[in-house]
């Protein structure tokens, strides 16, 4: 059983972690990016370091937390694949994402706001099946009501919180948060329902690191949370 156990966990894993683009100024393509919006972009500064400007989607993601994952799993033998990919702020994105294959996704957004701690991590449980009115980075707004609006209470993942500068803590869907996060989560829930989809989904929301000194913290703890998500059961 014991030999068992060790195969189970070193069998390779395809893990996907996604997150999203910075909010550029304008709808128009090649306008310049607001530098408020991506400072306060927390997954798309671990994943791709530098702003991306929109247009083509990035090819290099060089922010420390695919460096932090890849080092990590090389560490402990785990013979995992990992791929990235961000998101332009408009609604609808997530189903662009190529999904066959995977075995795990988790995707990343903004979402953690005072009186949470910025160090917390939020990972959700569920998701809303609605959308909010709100407009995208293109200004489109998908019309309120436009999936009824059903919790899907029983999907997602527990975890216990683990030790640490940054805390896991596990929340579930909230009929607040119906932005891109929610529909992201949504539609890979509903893939990881799906035949031939991921096994296991989650969605974290972080908040904004405080100085630029704190990101290597952050992408830390965010890919040991990846690595504890993705371990097989």
């Amino acid at each position: 059983m014991e030999e068992g156990s060790t195969q189970r966990e070193a069998a390779p894993r395809r893990v996907l972690v996604t997150g999203f683009h910075d909010w550029q100024s304008a709808a128009e393509p090649g306008t310049p990016l607001d530098p408020h919006r991506c400072v306060v972009n927390p997954s798309g500064r671990l994943l791709l370091g530098a702003p991306h400007p929109g247009g083509a989607p990035p090819t290099r993601f060089a922010g420390p937390l695919p460096e932090r994952l890849r080092a990590l799993a090389a560490a402990r033998g785990l013979p995992w694949s990992f791929s990235f990919a961000t998101l332009p702020v408009r609604w609808r994105e997530a189903e662009t994402l190529a999904l066959a294959g995977l075995d795990v996704v988790v995707a990343l957004g903004l979402g953690v706001y005072p009186p949470e701690p910025p160090t917390r991590l939020l990972l959700e449980r569920g998701a809303w099946n609605g959308r909010s009115d709100a407009p995208d980075v293109s200004g489109r707004r998908p019309g309120r009501g436009a999936l009824g609006a059903v919790l899907q209470p029983g999907e997602g993942p527990v975890l216990a919180p683990p030790k640490g500068e940054h805390a896991t803590r596990v929340i579930d869907a909230r009929p607040d948060n119906a932005f891109l996060c929610n529909e992201t989560h949504y539609h890979l829930l509903r893939a990881a329902l799906s035949s031939g989809g991921p096994s296991l989904v989650a969605f974290v929301h972080l908040a904004t690191p405080p100085t630029e000194e704190a990101y290597p913290s952050l992408a830390a703890a965010v890919a040991e949370l990846v690595l504890g998500l993705a371990a097989p059961l």
